[in-house]
């Protein structure tokens, strides 16, 4: 009984992954690596479950580019937030070096990787569409018995700020931070508009090269 419902819901988290996962074709992306003769440098900004990973990994494999998570600079390996001037500096020399793309839900003091991204990348897509994508990435790590964050529990609080985010209520940050959500993000990036690129699916990577092309 315990084999046949495992099955079951393995069927069922493929059915539900080709319905929501962020898939993009290899034949999307040609090989173009440079804007004026120097490497991309791509930012991609987005709520949790938006799928930033997804592009900005795909994006740097195909360009050749390092790919940077901001988790790693924003929280010690304790789970405390870093000092809001240490992210900043973090940012500030990691915007000038040669070449990478960086994802991340973090606003404020990321403006160094704004002002010297060729593209940012604003990852926009609806919150049941997100809200999917977490949790099914949350049944399939159960599935492979490799989720670093074990729990039901942990899950629905997870969700719940992820929700929060969209709705722009998410609390966790405190000035001068500014909260992940989209009036936050559109308020952010509004200086930048020329060289934001909007999306949320597979198309959002071919719009990234034809913005780089044109710069």
């Amino acid at each position: 009984m315990a084999e046949w419902l495992g099955r079951g819901l393995q069927i069922l988290v493929r059915r539900f992954e080709s319905a929501r996962r962020l898939q993009i074709p290899d034949n999307l992306v040609n090989d173009r690596r440079t804007v004026a003769n120097e490497p991309a440098r791509i930012l991609i900004v987005g709520c949790s479950g938006s799928g930033k990973t997804t592009v900005g990994q795909h994006l740097a494999s195909r360009l050749d580019l390092d790919f940077h998570e901001l988790d790693f600079i924003a929280w010690d390996g304790d789970g405390s937030l870093r000092p809001y001037e240490t992210r900043l500096e973090t940012a500030a020399g990691l915007a000038d070096r040669d070449g990478w793309v960086v994802e991340g839900i973090y606003l404020k003091w990321t403006a160094p990787l704004m002002e010297r991204a060729h593209v940012i990348v604003w990852m926009d897509v609806p919150m049941r569409v997100a809200l999917w994508r977490v949790f099914w990435r949350h049944v399939r790590a159960e599935l492979r018995r490799d989720n670093q964050f074990p729990g039901w529990l942990r899950l629905a609080r997870f969700m719940k700020m992820v929700s929060d985010q969209y709705r722009n209520r998410s609390d966790v940050f405190e000035l001068p931070d500014v909260s992940v959500g989209p009036e936050n993000i559109q308020r952010e990036l509004a200086t930048y508009e020329s060289k934001v690129v909007k999306g949320s699916g597979s198309g959002v990577v071919t719009d990234v090269l034809v913005a780089l092309e044109a710069r």
